[in-house]
């Protein structure tokens, strides 16, 4: 008797450290084997399956406040957990929605978190949208590159514009525009120390002229 609720207390540790496995590394499909549905409805958020990053840690690592800024917009761009259809009407459907979903967020994790330079941004839309089978290229009217929805793309909930948009940079200088100006507007990475009150001006130096007195500021200072 002593022996077999020894074993069952056993039992019950062995799944209770399966199903906290994910807590570390962040969520994985099969992990969804191990939950009921109650569970499967709490844990399946984009928090639990790509960890929030150390935007921080990021920047002190020497990678450039763009391309940092770039990352968090990308994840942004994500829904915080699964979006349902209309259709999704049964456990086994909202079950196979929120597989769907954690492969999508590992997909764009996978893509993201190889970027490093203006040029990985560049190539990043084509890697998420077009290799993963969301969206193809077409032969459009005018000059450019045009996609469109695949079935694929279009079946799921997670595929939205505000992620396109994320995602979408068309040249250097629209890189420099939409991410690192705007993440230096936005004082992002700036400890609140030491961030400027709002309604001074922030001037930055392009390296070729500054606006101190003896113009001995280095570039991607602000002052």
């Amino acid at each position: 008797m002593a022996d077999n609720m020894q074993h069952e207390d056993f039992g019950e540790k062995i799944g209770g450290a399966k199903k906290d496995l994910w807590k570390d590394r962040g969520l994985y499909v099969n992990d969804l084997d191990a939950m009921n549905e109650r569970e499967a409805e709490k844990f399946v958020k984009k928090d639990n399956i790509w960890k929030k990053p150390d935007y921080g840690a990021m920047l002190e690592d020497g990678v450039p406040l763009g391309v940092v800024y770039f990352i968090k917009k990308a994840r942004d761009g994500l829904n915080a957990s699964p979006q349902y259809y209309r259709k999704d009407d049964t456990p086994e459907k909202r079950l196979a929605r929120q597989k769907e979903y954690i492969q999508t967020v590992r997909e764009l994790q996978s893509v993201v978190s190889e970027v490093r330079t203006v040029e990985d941004a560049m190539k990043a839309y084509d890697r998420f949208f077009v290799e993963n089978g969301y969206l193809e290229q077409v032969q459009g009217w005018g000059s450019g590159i045009h996609y469109q929805a695949t079935e694929k793309g279009r079946e799921n909930p997670a595929i939205t514009n505000k992620l396109s948009n994320a995602l979408m940079v068309h040249s250097a200088a629209h890189f420099e525009r939409n991410f690192t100006q705007k993440a230096q507007k936005e004082q992002f990475g700036v400890s609140k120390d030491q961030k400027v009150p709002k309604g001074y001006a922030i001037h930055f130096n392009d390296g070729k002229n500054t606006y101190s007195k003896n113009n001995d500021w280095k570039p991607d200072q602000c002052h």
